[in-house]
């Protein structure tokens, strides 16, 4: 992995960490809900996918619920597709 990207990623997660974890309306909404639906518009290669939905879940077994995380990401641009398809290919099944 990049390099800067990393630091992206590390940068993210402590963001999110921090934002979400002091939000007690999101906290709330992680209890009620079975399935957290999370959309990533533009995400490009979703390089982004691993740091959101492991934040979640972790959050979410804080909040007492298991699974139910649902990860869409989309994009336009047919480079982008591709690259996420070829990552994400051995989860498809």
């Amino acid at each position: 992995m990049d390099a800067l990207l990393e630091v992206d990623l590390r940068r993210l997660n402590l963001e999110l960490h921090q934002l979400l974890a002091a939000d007690a309306r999101f906290q709330d909404t992680l209890r009620r809900e079975d399935e957290v639906r999370v959309l990533d518009l533009a995400c490009g290669a979703c390089d982004e996918a691993e740091v959101l939905s492991g934040m979640l879940s972790r959050l979410r077994g804080e909040a007492g619920q298991e699974g139910g995380l649902r990860f869409t990401g989309m994009d336009i641009r047919a480079r982008e597709i591709g690259w996420a398809r070829d990552r994400f290919r051995s989860d498809e099944k």
